[in-house]
């Protein structure tokens, strides 16, 4: 019992260790590649980072559903999503107040709740179907579209943001990155899966809360990374853009290799919180333009009294 303890927690701790780590790494090359070329500091938010960040999302989710632990992969999905809204958007404008592109208010924000709505859409069918994962990808297919078009700012401006180096160094960050992120989804799999076992809760909670928060390191790391450097835009766009990528590039991937079948539980509780979160977040941001610090606070304390009634369900 000792033993299998001890090796579960260091393939638990040693996965979340590699995934936020290479998770950063595969960031900073992105988002240090993507100012090289002059594109805005929304556009890589919303695109490179945001796909960087949810590589540990897509990494995980796709090993579980090929290793037939599909209740990891959608819960993972899901608790993601609501980990990225409520406790990292919240957790960073409590840090510092954000501001929001007009745009983004058109049309990212609205395509995020459009996303996840079709998600519960396709849920209450009880599988996510492949069909249904192919017409998620080509909804991404129209976002990274709509991305390109607005990708350069009139005067693109490096900002605050650190270049890690030449166009070779930018590169070498990615791979690594990528190499890192595999091995610490292996090991975070394996580790959760088994902890699930030995708890007797279901891998789908597990998912919901432990899988979801280690691969969501990452996004926590680059939006606090952006907030000290005063790139609120790039941390906005980096939970925006995650959300999206989370549906329709990882869900919409992982679906279309081996459709997933859909818990009856989160057409009760957390598909109907992921639209929740994403409807409050909205409402501040389009209220006043921006994210006010006691916002950020009541999106944290609302994440935090989810995960108390998902452990409370599980009893």
């Amino acid at each position: 019992m000792t033993s299998s303890l001890f090796w579960i927690a260091f393939f638990i701790a040693g996965g979340i260790t590699l995934l936020f780590y290479c998770g950063n790494l595969l960031v900073r090359g992105a988002a240090s590649f993507a100012m090289r070329k002059g594109l805005s500091r929304m556009t890589v938010g919303l695109t490179l980072v945001a796909l960087g960040t949810s590589a540990p999302e897509f990494f995980v989710s796709l090993l579980a559903g090929v290793k037939g632990s599909s209740d990891i992969s959608i819960g993972n999905i899901m608790g993601s999503n609501i980990a990225n809204t409520a406790l990292i958007l919240g957790f960073s404008a409590a840090l510092r107040p954000m501001l929001v592109q007009k745009r983004t208010l058109r049309f990212e924000m609205p395509f995020v709740m459009a996303s996840s709505l079709i998600f519960f859409l396709f849920a209450m069918g009880g599988w996510i179907t492949r069909w249904e994962g192919l017409t998620l990808l080509a909804l991404l297919a129209l976002f990274l579209t709509y991305c390109v078009r607005t990708a350069r700012e009139r005067h693109p401006k490096v900002g605050t943001v650190t270049l890690v180096g030449n166009l070779k160094t930018d590169l070498t960050c990615i791979v690594i990155g990528l190499v890192g992120l595999t091995v610490g989804s292996e090991m975070f799999v394996r580790g959760a899966s088994s902890l699930a076992r030995l708890l007797g809760v279901s891998e789908y909670v597990i998912g919901l809360t432990v899988v979801a928060l280690g691969t969501s390191l990452p996004e926590l790391g680059a939006s606090i990374m952006a907030i000290a450097r005063k790139e609120t835009e790039i941390s906005v766009g980096n939970v925006i853009g995650s959300n999206i990528f989370n549906i329709l590039f990882v869900l919409g991937t992982v679906s279309t290799l081996r459709p997933l079948p859909c818990p009856p539980e989160a057409l009760w509780v957390d598909l109907p919180m992921m639209l929740l979160t994403a409807a409050i977040a909205y409402v501040f941001l389009y209220s006043q333009k921006n994210l006010a610090r006691w916002e950020g606070v009541f999106l944290v304390g609302t994440y935090a009294a989810y995960l108390m009634v998902t452990v409370w369900r599980t009893h």
